[in-house]
């Protein structure tokens, strides 16, 4: 999805034209820098015209320290890591950008844009014969950035030299891309602002596989509202921009031209409950992974126009018995909602599913949520056991209100989904009594004997006593990796149960067992609606990246760096692949490999404090 950021530059970092006229007198010199130099990309109009107006350097000085406080994240702490990360954007954009230009880093167009969203998810640097140089960045996907998961920008050196430009498909075509475009042949495929030479210069992209140039060039934007409704670049770009002023609220400014108490922020965190489930599940493909259902306590969601807009930043960690981390993941997922669609869902709880791949080992298991418009956060920490044998075993007990037995064939898997079993776990084991409730576990290294002869035994508990019970040959079961049972419940009273869950063989010994408390309430209970993340396809380097990093971390550098480079050469442009190749090698002695790797890496992202004294 390619978004222009035009009218970003002009509404949400640029400084309008005109306020000069507003100063009383002029300003010191170190306001002056302060507003032109270190905040023009971050400041709303409101506060700029406000420290125009003041008349006092004290109150200048008073605004400044109030600007930094309301947008500290952790107002309770004592660094501000709002204000670290601006001047480090600030001092990265001018090592980097505008080299070769009349322009400082800060004020070229990528510098700007770096500053306002920060770094890209990925910048890839295309050279190829017959086209001007060109830089495509991928950035993760926000709310505050629009609605896509992600998003696009392309810039381009349109002198031939000096710095990279934006390019805008309100005022740029793709023969602007090209040193001598050559016509091709019209077609209503293409738009109709297009000429020839556009036309001849598109394809030209695709016969050089720059295909995802070739994506970023449209003179719109698909994928707002839905899959096949498009806006313009230009509006897109005017609505980004007012929502990012919209984000800090500058009220604040007012009470300091009057010489009153500054009103409290209304961004500090606020910690909510939150509830999670984990298992530990084999794929229908064989891969491993660790599921967990995550469910905060409470759910904010802003209001901007017809959109309802929340956004989520997840981080998992896995750390040893020791305290070490092993392996962080960290991801950001926007969610939309319509005013009636959150209307609709406000009785439910929200829940998050997501799975990582795992190795075997006992881990501490640390799940952060957080929404970054609310400033919202929940956490749930669990204790998971991974298996290293493919001796027969049972997983624990998953109980879930809901279970789709019937996943549409060919569709990505997602977390909690076995085969075509999706299973809606709760994170409570709190069930309606009116409605009963499902059970899900998996049988894994089963031998040819327990398959033909061995049976499933269920039997729910209350008071010491068996209240009921189902018995299910394995024969009868056509994927031990996705057993369902559906237990009836509108028979008992509310109170607390256990089920329990029994492998026998042909003689009725027990080989297998596992149960889970559940407590039945009277009336109703809050449904549930979740967002389902997919699990990575069969491939996908995140998975080698990820079980590379956690051998690497557990001292198994050798069994490690296969993974690794696995990973480094199915995406070369990852810097996270490319440093932890790099700290592989150099775990096993390699030092010319390391150097080659970190430096590899260090090409793509210059601004690598760790990576830099590493290779010195």
């Amino acid at each position: 999805m390619n978004v222009i950021l035009t009218a970003v530059l002009a509404l949400a970092v640029g400084a309008p034209a005109g306020f000069a006229s507003i100063q009383d007198r002029p300003l010191a010199p170190r306001h002056q820098a302060w507003l032109e130099d270190e905040v023009a990309d971050i400041i709303t109009f409101t506060e700029r015209d406000a420290f125009l107006r003041l008349e006092t350097d004290a109150d200048r000085d008073r605004l400044i320290e109030e600007f930094w406080r309301r947008r500290d994240p952790t107002p309770d702490m004592p660094r501000n890591e709002y204000r670290e990360e601006h001047y480090r954007r600030l001092e990265f954009a001018d090592k980097t950008f505008g080299l070769g230009a009349a322009l400082r880093g800060r004020k070229s167009q990528r510098g700007r844009i770096y500053i306002a969203l920060g770094p890209p998810l990925e910048a890839q640097r295309f050279r190829r014969e017959g086209f001007r140089q060109m830089e495509l960045w991928t950035i993760q996907g926000n709310p505050a950035v629009g609605r896509a998961l992600f998003f696009r920008l392309l810039f381009y050196q349109r002198d031939g030299a000096g710095d990279f430009v934006l390019y805008n498909p309100v005022f740029d075509s793709p023969k602007h891309l090209a040193l001598n475009p050559l016509p091709g042949k019209t077609s209503s495929t293409f738009p109709r602002a297009w000429d020839d030479y556009d036309i001849g210069v598109f394809l030209l992209l695709e016969a050089n596989s720059l295909f995802e140039v070739a994506s970023a060039v449209s003179p719109e934007v698909p994928g707002l509202g839905g899959a096949l409704s498009r806006v313009s670049a230009g509006s897109l770009g005017a609505e980004i921009g007012q929502y990012l002023l919209k984000k800090i609220d500058d009220s604040y400014t007012m009470a300091i031209r009057e010489h009153k108490p500054i009103p409290e922020a209304r961004t500090s965190v606020k910690l909510v409950a939150g509830a999670a489930a984990t298992a530990i599940l084999d794929g229908a493909d064989g891969r491993t992974f660790l599921h967990f259902a995550l469910a905060p306590e409470a759910l904010t969601f802003e209001r901007f126009g017809d959109r309802c807009l929340a956004n989520l930043r997840l981080t998992v960690c896995l750390a040893d018995a020791s305290g070490a981390t092993v392996f962080e993941h960290m991801k950001t997922i926007p969610l939309e909602l319509r005013p009636e669609e959150l209307k609709s869902m406000s009785e439910r709880a929200f829940q998050l599913q997501d799975a990582v791949p795992v190795i075997p080992g006992a881990w501490t298991l640390s799940l952060r949520l957080e929404n970054t418009i609310s400033n919202e956060y929940a956490t749930a920490e669990k204790t998971i056991e991974v298996p290293a044998s493919r001796e027969p075993a049972m997983s624990p007990l998953i109980l879930a209100r809901k279970i789709f037995a019937e996943a549409p064939e060919g569709a990505a898997a997602g977390a909690f989904q076995v085969g075509r079993a999706q299973v809606y776990p709760s994170v409570d084991n709190l069930f309606p009594k009116t409605e009963g409730f499902f059970a899900f576990l998996q049988l894994r290294g089963l031998t040819a004997s327990l398959k033909e002869k061995g049976a499933l035994i269920f039997t729910l508990t209350g008071d010491g006593r068996a209240l009921w019970t189902s018995r299910k040959a394995l024969r009868d079961c056509p994927d031990p990796l996705a057993v369902v049972e559906s237990i009836p419940t509108e028979k008992l009273a509310a109170s607390t149960y256990t089920l329990g869950a029994a492998l026998v063989d042909g003689d009725d010994r027990t080989i297998l067992a596992s149960q889970a408390d559940l407590r039945l309430a009277a009336g109703s209970v809050p449904g549930i609606w979740t967002n389902i993340q997919p699990l990575p396809r069969m491939g996908d380097p995140a998975v080698d990246f990820a079980l590379g990093v956690q051998l690497l971390k557990t001292g198994r550098a050798a069994e490690a760096l296969t993974r690794l480079a696995k990973a480094a050469s199915v995406e070369p442009g990852s810097v996270e692949a490319l440093n932890a190749l790099g700290d592989c090698h150099a775990e096993l002695g390699e030092r010319g490999k390391a150097l080659a790797a970190w430096k590899k890496s260090l090409a793509i992202m210059p601004d690598q404090p760790r990576i830099q004294a590493l290779i010195k």
